[in-house]
C-alpha cells in the first residue's frame, strides 16, 4: 500500500528539492532594482549616469546596467506625440551613456532614430490617406444601402429612426474603422 501524504508533507519535500540561489543570482536580484531606479531617475531628473555608476560596487554594475537598459528600451516608442518623442530621446541617451559609443550600439540607436523619423515624416500622411479611403468606401456603401432600403419601400425618415436597421447595414463596420482612424489622426 502506498503512503498517503498531507499537503504539508508534499510541500516540504518540494522545498527540500529546491536549490539555494547562487551568489550570482543573489547579486543580480539585489542589483536589478538599483538599475531600474537609476534609469527612472535619469528619465525623470536627468542625473549623471556615469557618476552614479561609479558609486555602485564593481560586481553589481553589469546587472545594474542590464536592468537600466531594460527600462530604457521599454520607454522607446513611436513619436506619436511630442511627449513620446522626448521620452524616446531620453531613453536613447540613457542607453548611449550606459553602453558607450560601441559601433554596434551606435548602429542600433541610429536605426531606432531612423524609424522614428520615418514615422514622423510619413505616418500622418499615411493615416490621412487611409482615413480618406475608408471614408470614401463608407460613403459609397452607405449610399448603396440607403438606395436599397428606399427601393424596398422604406423611406429615409424611417431609416433614421430605426437604429437597429442602421446597425445591420454593411457599411456600419466601416464606421467603426473610420472613427478609430480619425481618432489617430488627431
Amino acid at each position: 500500500m502506498t503512503e498517503i501524504k498531507s499537503a504539508f508533507e508534499i510541500a516540504m519535500e518540494k522545498v527540500a528539492r529546491i536549490q539555494a540561489p547562487t551568489n550570482e543570482q543573489k547579486l543580480e536580484w539585489g542589483a536589478t532594482p538599483v538599475g531600474q531606479k537609476l534609469a527612472a531617475s535619469f528619465l525623470k531628473d536627468n542625473i549623471d549616469l556615469k557618476k552614479e555608476l561609479q558609486g555602485i560596487e564593481e560586481a553589481k554594475r553589469p546587472y545594474v546596467i542590464k536592468s537600466a537598459v531594460e527600462v530604457f528600451t521599454g520607454n522607446i516608442q513611436l513619436p506619436r506625440t511630442p511627449l513620446a518623442e522626448t521620452a524616446t530621446k531620453r531613453a536613447l541617451e540613457g542607453i548611449r551613456q550606459l553602453l558607450g559609443t560601441k559601433k554596434e550600439v551606435a548602429q542600433v540607436l541610429e536605426q531606432v532614430n531612423y524609424v522614428g523619423q520615418q514615422f514622423k515624416a510619413f505616418g500622418d500622411q499615411q493615416r490621412q490617406q487611409t482615413y480618406n479611403q475608408l471614408k470614401q468606401q463608407f460613403t459609397a456603401q452607405l449610399q448603396q444601402a440607403l438606395a436599397e432600403h428606399q427601393h424596398h419601400g422604406h423611406d429615409r425618415a424611417g431609416l433614421d429612426d430605426d437604429v437597429e436597421e442602421v446597425r445591420r447595414l454593411p457599411a456600419a463596420g466601416w464606421l467603426v474603422r473610420l472613427k478609430s482612424i480619425q481618432s489617430l489622426s488627431r
